[in-house]
């Protein structure tokens, strides 16, 4: 309201769930690759939320192409589009750092405001920017172990 107030072209991107190297240290995806390395116990839920996680680089292209093409006043779900289990990107994680490893399923129960679907319609920000993800979780986990 206040850009349209003063004028200004605005676009809002809705984040879901962004992962790289300059992650923060508490985030599954970090905590997992730093418990598998070193053989650390890790308690999880059953992880059967269904999941969209997006590089970094990838969220900061679809930043730029918002910026450059975006539909003024659109607000943009941004992820890959691609919705997995979460078990499955945890055993992708495993089988790159420590296919021995054996984290807790079902250690935790879902909190009752738990999401279990969380997958961005990217059709709108494909349809106005041109922008696609290009890096697939599954070929880069070894980036995130090791920082730039």
């Amino acid at each position: 309201m206040e850009c349209k107030k003063e004028g200004l072209e605005y676009n809002w991107v809705r984040i879901l769930s962004v992962y790289g190297p300059h992650d923060n240290e508490g985030t599954l995806i970090n905590q997992l690759i730093n418990n598998a390395k070193n053989n650390i116990p890790m308690g999880l839920s059953g992880c059967e939320q269904i999941w969209d996680y997006l590089h970094e680089d990838d969220a900061g292209a679809a930043f730029v192409a918002v910026a450059e093409k975006g539909v003024d006043g659109k607000i943009y779900p941004l992820g890959s589009g691609v919705g997995r289990a979460l078990k499955e990107y945890v055993q992708d994680v495993i089988v790159a750092i420590n296919p021995d490893y054996k984290p807790e399923y079902g250690k935790y129960p879902y909190s009752l405001t738990q999401p279990m679907y969380l997958v961005a319609d990217m059709s709108e920000l494909e349809k106005d920017t041109g922008w696609k993800a290009e890096r697939l979780f599954t070929t880069i986990i070894k980036d995130i172990m090791e920082p730039r």
